[in-house]
């Protein structure tokens, strides 16, 4: 028997009995002694009430409404059946709407045919969903991240804040245990407002029942004065509340349900504290808490027209603030791969809703801006082992293997400090996802402190074993893809954010290795100041430097970039040679590591700065090889490109370099290469430095390493390998940003054999650059070097100048045949593309005449072989 002092203090309890029948008037409950429902003036037929029933949310005519229908009959009426009578409230109609509870995610299907002996199920909704339950129009969950507390002084599993943190997900990691007995979990809601229902969600990761659950509401904390019964199935009176009317339940996704609200006046019980009974289930004795929602009308006022005696309004409330929310607006990176595994790894946490399903837009206040673009990051790893920390806020979200930086194995943060306080709404975060694999005990923290000693907040956290010491995380674990994974900092009801400088991202490796990933952090918020304007409060940049009242750095000119002044880029004029064949491989070779974005299509225009030249026309080369096999040294800067046996030269195999000298210091803005490109082999370990020192020891910077497993010993390259082909490879040296490059004297290009041989090819180098000053009038040549002191106009300056060429005036024999062999004897190496056809004129410089045999000893000319060449 329910009572209002189940806790043994005083208050009165007023009750009239009829017949069999109790009617607790207090709590509005309708209660049979004998288990058999009372008459309820709402219902038909001597149904039992819906509010005592946490299985069966309406009568026998919901039962013939489609699962998940959320118009269950008129809105008029209370049980949301259909029931056409209007209730009244007193002063009106009472205006209902559908309690949109989110349900987890389900652990099994159905429930059990058979009801195990002793139980008291509702076989009429066993195995079917519960209908919608219909509520007072504004209702919401009032217990989210409220106190808990418990009758079990020595939790055994979980934590008592596990069951208001919204994770409802049928896992044992989400539920806390108390101990075996009757046991009780308490809900401070804070103050004290008026509850229409009770959701509860025990461990449903199968279907069990757990016994005497009981559910009173009180204002009063120890529960020993008016107290409110509004759900009770102990039906042997164990628990000694009374024996209960209400049906017991199998546990799963849709949790027992205990409705407070009485139906025909649509008013809930007013209670500060919710307190759930349980003692044991049919699995074991222990008892199991994953979530407890209450839902109800705040206190205070909750949102209508407040009207006096029927006249005009006279007070609107502002409880209830609109929040006025925008897509975030950000730039999603190319996707790698399509889909995300069906199986989820043993031990991960996955959003089974969310899974293998797209985010869709992120929605948070207006006007947020990513702050962290370009902001200095740290990190917990002093010796970065692949890529630079700077990658972490570049920009670039790709899943390149040169967008991404690798910390050691174990526990890892990044940190990016935003430089000033900024009021923070989302983080996003991408780390590796060039695959879908899941980064482990991820944690996100805020904090003005950047040693994150104190004013430490948490804002995300999936550490579900507590490896990390910050506490057991509730957010889910996710499969890494190109949407990144957004971490909502913002208050939901507010729109307000957190202030903080400072953001910390931690991991623990992955579910594919133990090192740690990050390819980008943005952080979004409010910026100091308005929008696009001043910087905040013209604070100083990261090097003393005043700031030029935009958010952004400022160019060399001092002028602002604001939101980032784009620019000028014009195609670079590249002469490409002749195409060898058609197409691409479509199989990689093993081991290779192909940018299968670009793989077999054509690159298109290069885009660069204005101005660029090839300055390394001709210019010399030296080599690693001292002793060329094939060609001359000289063929990697005359300009033919042609993938003929006459245009390359090859060096020894293993590890080899070519050197260009520019003969002075250039702002090099993109270099171009070309291996042997007749058919589409792999050069390997491609390293391509620059530096003022012939030597190449010191003031040395790689712009290109494609050299994965470190073999040349220049550290791991993240660029990616290519077939060779007539398009080469173009290396931007030039920053796309500010469009300035990088200034060096010489040029060495490494590689290390290919897939088709481990000889070294070269056929062309060309270095597009800038003069680093603009010389004076009339300069010589570079450095009035001998034979080129002839002054030069300012039209000729930094130009090619144009040979005129004139047909050789060759007086060719008579011809003994017609035609050549089609067929080519085995081992002769012959230009096909010229094979067969007429030369043509010989355009060479004017003024060549042939010499004329001057004396006998122009007939003897020694030759030397190197051993190499004859073997």
């Amino acid at each position: 028997m329910s009572s209002s002092n189940e806790g043994g203090g005083g208050g009165a309890l007023f009750v009239i009995m009829l017949g069999a029948a109790i009617i607790v008037v207090g709590a509005v409950l309708f209660i049979n002694v004998e288990n058999e429902p009372a008459d309820d003036p709402a219902k038909k037929d001597g149904e039992v009430a819906q509010r005592n029933k946490p299985g069966n949310d309406g009568d026998k005519k919901d039962e013939s409404k489609k699962d998940g229908d959320k118009k269950v009959g008129d809105k008029n009426s209370p049980t949301g059946n259909g029931d056409k009578t209007n209730v009244n409230s007193g002063d009106g109609k009472v205006e209902w709407a559908p309690v949109e509870v989110a349900l987890p995610f389900a652990a099994f299907p159905g429930t059990p045919k058979e009801v195990p002996k002793g139980l008291k199920i509702n076989k009429k909704m066993l195995g079917k969903k519960r209908p919608q339950l219909m509520a007072p129009k504004g209702s919401m969950v009032l217990s989210e991240r409220k106190k808990v507390t418990s009758s079990d002084k020595e939790i055994f599993i979980g934590e008592l804040s596990m069951v208001t943190d919204g994770d409802k997900e049928a896992d044992s990691s989400t539920f806390v245990e108390l101990r075996d007995g009757p046991q009780w979990v308490q809900i401070d809601l804070e103050k004290s407002h008026e509850i229409m229902a009770v959701f509860m969600w025990h461990n449903h990761m199968d279907a069990r029942v757990y016994r005497d659950v009981v559910v009173q509401v009180s204002d009063d904390p120890e529960f020993k004065k008016n107290v409110t019964t509004i759900f009770n199935n102990d039906h042997d009176n164990s628990l000694k509340f009374g024996k209960g009317d209400d049906y017991e339940y199998f546990e799963s996704d849709e949790g027992g349900l205990a409705v407070a609200f009485d139906r025909r006046t649509g008013k809930g019980v007013k209670a500060r504290y919710v307190r759930c009974w349980s003692n044991g289930s049919t699995d074991n004795d222990q008892n199991h808490y994953n979530e407890v929602e209450v839902w109800g009308l705040p206190g205070g006022e909750t949102g209508a027209v407040v009207k006096k005696n029927g006249g005009n309004d006279v007070k609107k409330t502002t409880s209830t603030k609109t929040i006025e929310l925008a897509e975030l607006p950000v730039e999603l990176p190319n996707p790698a791969f399509a889909g995300t595994p069906k199986e989820v790894p043993k031990g991960v946490r996955i959003d089974k809703r969310r899974h293998g399903k797209k985010r869709g837009k992120i929605m948070a206040p207006k006007g947020l801006k990513n702050v962290s673009f370009e902001k200095p990051v740290t990190s917990s790893d002093t010796n970065i082992f692949i890529g630079e920390i700077e990658f972490v806020t570049d920009g670039e979200k790709d899943p390149l293997d040169s967008t991404f930086v690798e910390l050691a194995p174990g526990k890892q943060w990044v940190q990016v400090d935003l430089e000033a306080e900024h009021e923070i709404g989302v983080i996003m975060v991408w780390h590796y996802h060039l695959e879908p694999r899941v980064y482990r005990d991820m944690v996100v923290e805020i904090s003005n402190d950047k040693d994150f000693i104190k004013g430490v907040t948490v804002v995300y956290n999936n550490d579900h074993d507590n490896s990390l010491g910050k506490g057991a995380g509730k957010d889910y674990e996710y499969f890494e893809s190109e949407e990144g994974e957004a971490v909502m900092v913002f208050d939901a009801k507010t729109g307000k954010g957190r202030k903080a400088r400072y953001v910390r991202v931690y991991s623990k490796g992955s579910t594919e290795n133990d090192a740690n990933h990050f390819t980008e952090v943005e952080v979004w918020a409010m910026p100091n100041g308005k929008s696009g304007e001043k910087g905040a409060k013209g604070e100083k940049g990261s090097k003393g430097e005043k700031k030029t009242g935009k958010n952004d750095k400022t160019d060399d000119k001092g002028k602002g970039k604001g939101k980032g002044k784009k620019v000028a880029l014009v195609p670079l004029p590249v002469e490409l040679p002749n195409p060898a064949f058609a197409g691409t491989p479509k199989e990689i070779p093993k081991g290779i590591r192909i940018d299968k974005k670009r793989h077999g299509k054509k690159r298109g225009k290069i885009m660069a700065p204005k101005g660029l030249k090839n300055v390394a026309f001709e210019k010399p080369v030296t080599s690693s090889d001292d002793n060329i096999f094939i060609g001359e040294i000289e063929f990697v800067t005359d300009g033919e490109k042609d993938p003929l046996d006459s245009t390359f030269v090859e060096l020894a195999p293993g590890k080899q370099w070519v050197q260009i000298d520019l003969k002075k210091e250039f702002e090099i803005g993109v270099i171009l290469v070309w291996h042997y490109h007749s058919d589409p082999r792999v050069y390997r370990d491609v390293v391509i430095q620059i530096s003022n020192d012939k030597n190449f020891k010191k003031g040395v910077v790689t712009v290109y390493n494609n050299d994965h497993d470190n073999s040349s010993k220049f550290g791991v390259g993240k660029n990616y390998e290519y077939f060779e082909s007539e398009e080469g490879e173009a290396v931007k040296v030039f920053n796309e940003k500010t469009g300035i490059g990088k200034k060096a004297r010489y040029v060495r290009l490494y590689s290390n054999g290919s897939t088709e041989n481990d000889s070294n090819h070269v056929t062309e180098v060309e270095v597009w650059a800038k003069p680093v000053t603009k010389g004076k009038k009339g300069e010589k040549g570079a450095k009035g070097a001998k034979g080129e002191g002839r002054k030069v106009s300012k039209k000729e300056k930094g130009k090619t100048r144009k040979v005129k060429l004139a047909p050789l005036p060759l007086e060719l024999p008579d011809p003994a045949f017609v035609g050549t062999p089609k067929a080519i004897p085995k081992g002769v190496r012959i230009d096909k593309k010229r094979h067969g056809k007429k030369r043509g004129k010989i355009m060479a410089p004017k003024g060549l005449k042939m010499l004329r045999r001057a004396s006998r000893s122009l007939q003897a000319i020694p030759i030397s072989l190197s051993a190499r060449s004859i073997t």
